[in-house]
């Protein structure tokens, strides 16, 4: 049986409950017009992942059911299988998936394994679901689970299979880490080819506050083959699954016969839409990319989708001429473009002609506006403001001075009572000290004299 199966990699917005329903209408159509028998979402696609303290405002909870039935209803002419993530609230709330056809709410899974660790804080909000859920669709018998459910030995996907699932949908919000794909690509592989299933998995994109999600769904066979859609960005993946491959390497290999099933396993039946043969569909090879090119990759993506998401058009950077600010402005300016950056450059007594410079060239580079605000008032009467509680302590010295050998020379220990204030000098010494200073002098450089602190 052949199940032209849709992967949404859609980018969502925690709380943006009309907005992710807008994404989630456009992927179906999208898909539908495509002719796909299934279409698949990420994890919590109607609330956004992760919302956290949201989950707490029953309104809240109420509104995100009302948009799931809004959906639904656009499924009535739709003979394609829908499965999106929401919360489901009866009593206690659950990380849930609809499964949605012909605008009936058809069933709903609960998932199982709540992840508690790292980023994630799930039992802090969610109750596990107590039973997997098997759908029958026509001769394909296909398992619904929701991201952490796979990556638990012997999940939901255990007793899905002994009951025959030959397809897995999985729905996820998988984090970025650097290189952590090949992780999770080697652990879909892994799970494909030890349930002898089938495995459609569908990732979240786009970045949320402190995280970012790189997408890169993906479909992985019990043969071992692996198609990957793209990387930081919105993506739908087509592709015609075979649900008989999964079933021939079951009688193959036959190593669900010696699984032991865990629990009780919940089914319904949904109406079939599928195909008797593959279409030639272009199944797109993603080019990898280098692990510092994810991370910039990353890293727009973060600096974008936080200001998008938190309604800021254009962002103020302080730039030094230090490699901290210059990376920080070359990646906004990727981000959102250099007519929407600008720079200031606050120079005092402490600031070096290469400081400014640097900053000056860095923004006629990236073709953005830099402002020059002067602080050298601003820092005196700081420092005026701070002289009687700090009396007694000697003032710091900027990074940018202590590697500068002219600032060193310039402040070198040049006589017995300033080398007094930074070691121990015994009476004996001072009086050898003395001795020499009236033949040759002495300059030690506060680097050297922090050596001999040590």
């Amino acid at each position: 049986m052949i199940v032209r199966t849709a992967l949404a990699q859609i980018n969502t917005t925690v709380g943006d409950l009309d907005g992710n329903k807008r994404k989630i209408i456009e992927a179906i159509d999208r898909a539908t017009a495509l002719d796909s028998g299934i279409v698949l979402f990420p994890e919590l696609t109607i609330t956004g992942y992760p919302p956290e303290d949201l989950l707490l405002n029953t309104g809240f909870l109420r509104e995100n059911f009302a948009v799931l039935k809004e959906i639904a209803a656009q499924t009535a002419r739709s003979k394609a299988m829908i499965v999106l993530g929401f919360v489901d609230f009866v009593n206690e709330i659950y990380n849930a998936a609809a499964i949605l056809q012909r605008g009936e709410i058809k069933s709903v899974y609960r998932k199982m394994s709540l992840p508690n660790y790292s980023v994630f804080d799930e039992r802090r909000y969610f109750s596990p679901g107590a039973h997997p859920l098997l759908v029958r669709f026509g001769e394909a018998k296909i398992g619904i689970n929701v991201c952490e459910d796979l990556w638990v030995p012997s999940g939901p996907i255990n007793d899905q299979t002994i009951a025959g699932a030959n397809l897995i949908l999985n729905l996820s919000a998988s984090p970025f880490t650097s290189q952590k794909h090949k992780t999770r690509s080697s652990l879909l592989l892994t799970r494909a080819m030890e349930y002898s299933s089938t495995i459609a998995y569908c990732n979240l994109v786009g970045a949320q506050d402190d995280l970012v999600f790189d997408g890169r769904s993906c479909v992985a066979m019990p043969d071992g083959r692996l198609v990957v859609g793209r990387a930081f960005e919105e993506d739908l993946l087509v592709l015609d699954i075979d649900t008989d491959i999964s079933t021939r390497y079951n009688l193959f290999e036959g190593k669900r016969k010696v699984y032991s099933k865990n629990v009780s396993i919940e089914e319904v039946t949904v109406e079939p839409s599928y195909r008797e043969t593959a279409s030639e569909l272009a199944v797109r090879r993603e080019s990898e990319l280098s692990k510092y090119d994810e991370l910039i990759a990353a890293l727009e993506l973060g600096i974008k989708d936080y200001l998008k998401k938190n309604n800021f058009e254009r962002i103020v950077l302080g730039l030094s001429g230090g490699m901290d600010s210059s990376l920080v402005a070359a990646l906004a300016v990727r981000a959102i473009g250099k007519n929407n950056v600008k720079g200031v450059f606050m120079p005092s007594r402490i600031t070096s002609n290469e400081s400014r410079r640097d900053a000056m060239e860095l923004a006629e580079n990236l073709g953005i506006e830099i402002l020059e605000v002067p602080i050298e008032s601003i820092v005196d009467s700081t420092l005026k403001a701070l002289k009687t509680t700090f009396k007694d302590a000697a003032e710091d010295v900027t990074e940018e001075n202590w590697n500068d050998w002219k600032w060193q020379l310039k402040n070198a220990i040049k006589d017995i009572p300033t080398l007094e204030k930074v070691i121990k000098i015994s009476e004996e010494q001072k009086k050898e000290l003395t001795k020499v200073l009236e033949k040759f002098r002495m300059a030690i450089t506060p680097y050297y004299a922090a050596l001999m602190i040590q």
